[in-house]
């Protein structure tokens, strides 16, 4: 399909639409148990987490993709629009926007520009900005693959991006927001290899301000396999919790493992039950409260054929 201007999306994605619900589904809490075994005699029980709201968080626009929620302190609403590419294979993305706040949801969305020189319509991938709201990670296909890029925010637009070597590959690689005060990323990556699915990788640094580590799959062990998909990591702000989305069950669900330390394995993953259904569930992000848990879900449009954004309550 032919590119939606700026001004169009813009006037198409609208108003907020936000109407609770009781969750349909239910989960084991913070249990480590197995989900088969809850509500056995012996077993842990069965306790609903979160709250899911039923309407999407923006209007649905057809042939559009909105993905990879992230928040600012002040609730800036960042996030991608792609488009279904009618030849089958991975949606391509667009465009990163905003929406501002507005009442108890947001306000009409607008584009965030991104300054890529020659490169203006390379696509943008997996959006992610930090609390503060001072910088902005992205993936961009610049070279045949979608490298890690950085800019400085300043009043809702990009400066210029920035490439971040340490964090790239000769594969594709996409950014999520830093945890720990910006000393710790998780990452989707293909930089293994074949089979070409994304799994999860973590990248450390001394501070903020300090050069990234190699990425690593250290810690990880419970989580990628060759067998599926994992990805789009998203760590708790303490890094001690990996929310992330897999298809280890078949379709993408949502995840959860957790460390008891920083230099701890995570461990077995448990699924966000209260959040997943038949469609696909992915891309989380946690607010750093723990209360509002945000995500993108093909589940209320034809033949799961286009990602909308949700967001769930903890109960």
């Amino acid at each position: 399909m032919a590119r939606s201007s700026p001004v169009a999306l813009a006037l198409l994605l609208g108003a907020i639409l936000l109407s609770a619900c009781d969750g349909e589904f239910v989960n084991l809490g913070a249990a480590d148990a197995s989900l088969s075994e809850a509500g056995r005699s012996g077993g842990p029980p069965i306790t609903r987490v979160w709250q899911v709201e039923d309407s999407p968080l923006l209007p649905q626009v057809d042939g559009l993709l909105l993905a990879s929620p992230s928040l600012t302190q002040d609730g800036n609403l960042f996030f991608s629009a792609q488009e279904r590419g009618t030849s089958g294979g991975e949606p391509k993305p667009t465009t990163v926007w905003r929406a501002p706040p507005f009442g108890n949801g947001f306000g009409t969305p607008v584009p965030v520009p991104v300054p890529l020189g020659t490169l203006e319509r390379v696509d943008v991938a997996s959006p992610a900005v930090s609390w503060l709201g001072t910088e902005l990670w992205f993936g961009a296909n610049v070279k045949g693959h979608t490298d890690v890029f950085r800019c400085q925010l300043f009043a809702g637009s990009c400066g210029t991006p920035q490439p971040v070597d340490e964090l790239s590959s000769d594969y594709d690689d996409a950014p999520r927001p830093p945890a720990l005060d910006g000393t710790i990323m998780a990452l989707s990556s293909k930089r293994h290899g074949r089979p070409f699915l994304y799994q999860i990788y973590l990248a450390t640094r001394a501070s903020a301000d300090a050069a990234w580590g190699a990425p690593s799959q250290a810690g990880l062990e419970t989580i990628n396999s060759a067998a599926f998909q994992s990805a789009d990591g998203f760590l708790a702000e303490d890094a001690l919790a990996l929310y992330f989305s897999s298809t280890r069950a078949g379709t993408s669900d949502l995840y959860v493992a957790r460390r008891a330390t920083l230099q701890a394995a995570f461990g077995t993953p448990q699924a966000l039950a209260d959040l997943n259904t038949d469609a696909e569930e992915r891309m989380p992000w946690l607010s750093p409260s723990g209360q509002q848990l945000y995500f993108v879900s093909n589940r209320s449009t034809t033949q799961f054929t286009q990602y909308s954004l949700y967001v769930a309550q903890k109960l």
